[in-house]
């Protein structure tokens, strides 16, 4: 750039210094094969050819001052002769063109660097680059850059009309830390004496717009905050992302906190993962700490925990202004599953403890895979170590109750093989036990509960027992009325022979 600027001011320069030297002749030749130098014996280079040609001789060259105590008086200034109506526009530059043009009007040219204002008295020029006769670059008098556009409105202005206007990075290197970057910087202060940027400050802007057909509008937005406050080495950053509803505003759709907490529909997220809408939240989170027996992570549905790290906190339930109820489903470190219901107190937030969801879990399934309803992880009923897949800690009601066979059904007992214990014996065994034969005592059921399957067992083979007890003593009672039978005849035939 430096050089083309500076070609640019030499050649419009050119015919001024040598029609001050010379003072005939309309144009100034330099017909041999050496250089033209202006300045002292050494000269600054102006030569385009011996940039991209280093062994090549300058055709062309000057020399000036720089620095002193008036630097601008060692200048080399181009002033443009004006024009006489403000409605005029200036223009001034260096236009490079193929040989076989002849034409001088700009519509011709194919490139070069091109002064210009809007009239002969403004102070408020323009620079621009121009390719295949197009400005292509465009720096207006108040800083701004403009690419494919004259009239930039931000500090870089990139405008393409009938194609997308492409904005692209490029680095070839091997070291996996040298990426393109897209730099955002903000300090609060001045340019040379910064100061730190404080809470909630705004880091910088992506904004999408689209046109609605009068003007644009913003569709979409993503923003770096400060969130938290900023210590030497550290500024807590947060990203939001808005977008434009059917009303138009744009509001928070998902926020990434400086803690890694990602929120929708929140602009204060607790949980890793959270998603509100009064009632509906929806949160995923850390459940470490000791009340929580080591838990490892849980699925909140409209409750959220405060905090990820290991210490025991808090959860908020929130209400919709008649209730306040919500679950949880947590596992810990010993694979244990964990399913809380909450049960709503009212019409606003509740606040509860690591304890209280634990204790107020309603159904836990251990990493072994035994299912509790409504117990705890103490005494009889840990899970772990239980040689039930099904404990309840309460009362049951079913329709109906399936209980799968068992091996050795108790139809033995008809067979002619079996041997029955005699009532004399079933007799002495409940005089020193107090139960039936085989059947728990109360204190055991008492202790360990009752096997259905196993009770129901026992209680058909007493059935089928007493079945041929009573069998027999029909049997025998048969025979005892035969008997009786025999002998009331007996009888009655004696009495009638005594009458005679």
């Amino acid at each position: 750039m430096k050089k083309s600027i500076l070609i640019t001011i030499s050649f419009l320069l050119v015919s001024a210094f040598v029609h001050a030297q010379w003072s005939t002749g309309t144009n100034i030749y330099n017909t041999n094969s050496g250089t033209v130098t202006f300045g002292s014996a050494a000269p600054y280079v102006v030569n385009a050819a011996a940039a991209l040609f280093p062994s090549s001789t300058p055709k062309f060259e000057f020399f000036t001052g720089v620095g002193g105590s008036t630097p601008y008086a060692d200048m080399i200034t181009v002033r443009h002769p004006g024009v006489t109506s403000d409605a005029i526009s200036r223009q001034m530059g260096i236009i490079f063109k193929l040989s076989s043009e002849s034409s001088t009007y700009e519509t011709d040219k194919m490139g070069g660097l091109l002064f210009e204002s809007a009239n002969a008295y403004a102070n408020a020029p323009t620079m621009s680059l121009v390719t295949a006769n197009v400005r292509r670059l465009t720096i207006g008098a108040n800083g701004k850059i403009g690419v494919g556009t004259t009239t930039p409105a931000y500090q870089f202005h990139l405008y393409n009309s009938g194609a997308a206007a492409d904005f692209g990075f490029d680095s070839f290197n091997s070291n996996i830390y040298l990426g393109s970057r897209l730099y955002f910087g903000r300090s609060r202060g001045t340019s040379t004496s910064p100061l730190a940027v404080q809470d909630g400050d705004f880091l910088g802007f992506l904004d999408f717009y689209g046109h609605d057909g009068t003007a644009t509008q913003r569709s979409g937005q993503i923003i770096a905050q400060v969130d938290g406050t900023p210590s030497s080495g550290i500024v807590p950053g947060a990203l939001r992302f808005t977008t434009a509803g059917a009303d138009g505003i744009n509001r928070d759709r998902m926020r990434i906190s400086s803690a890694g907490n990602v929120g929708i529909a929140t602009s204060a997220p607790v949980s890793t993962f959270q998603v509100n809408s009064t009632i509906s939240k929806f949160s995923v989170g850390g459940a470490g700490g000791p009340d929580l027996n080591y838990g490892t992570s849980y699925i909140g549905f409209n409750a959220a925990r405060i905090g990820t790290g290991s210490a025991s906190s808090n959860w908020t339930i929130d209400g919709d202004g008649s209730h306040n109820g919500g679950g949880v489903i947590y596992s810990d470190v010993a694979g244990t599953v964990y399913i809380t219901p909450i049960v709503s107190t009212g019409a606003t937030t509740q606040t509860l403890a690591d304890a209280d969801i634990k204790s107020k879990a309603a159904l836990r399934v251990s990493g072994t895979g035994n299912v509790g309803i409504g117990t705890t992880d103490y005494g009889a009923w840990t899970l772990n170590n239980s040689t039930y897949k099904l404990a309840v800690g309460g009362s049951m009601i079913a329709t109906a109750v399936t209980v799968k066979l068992v091996a050795n059904w108790p139809d033995y007992v008809f067979k002619k093989d079996y041997t029955l214990p005699s009532l004399t014996d079933v007799k002495t065994y409940i005089d020193q036990n107090q139960h039936l034969p085989e059947i728990p005592s109360a204190q055991q059921m008492e202790k360990e509960g009752v096997n259905l399957g196993e009770m129901n067992k026992l209680l058909l083979k007493k059935v089928e027992e007493l079945t041929l007890y009573l069998i027999e003593k029909d049997k025998q009672d048969t025979e005892k009325n035969k008997l009786l039978q025999a002998l009331q005849a007996r009888v009655s035939e004696l009495e009638k022979n005594n009458s005679k």
